[in-house]
């Protein structure tokens, strides 16, 4: 039996980037040149906390069948 839960796209996600993420993230950020650019937070084993809606706005037109993708594909939801 499958659970079905909730996700809002307000809710926290974890992904670990992948060097191409991490230059997709820092290319975004130049359209914001009054804002000092800052690398994502990552903990140890490189997971990086994101709201899902900010996940798809910025890297959403990334993912492409058969290319490269901007994090590994398994994502972690926080369920509170």
């Amino acid at each position: 039996m499958k659970t079905k839960i909730n996700v809002n796209i307000n809710d926290t996600v974890r992904v670990r980037l992948t060097k191409y993420g991490k230059d997709i993230h820092k290319e975004y950020y130049k359209q914001f040149p009054s804002l000092p650019y800052t690398k994502p937070k990552e903990d140890k084993d490189g997971w990086s906390k994101w709201t899902m809606w900010e996940l798809m706005q910025i890297f959403g037109k990334y993912f492409v069948m058969g290319s490269d993708v901007p994090f590994k594909t398994t994502i972690e939801i926080e369920v509170y």
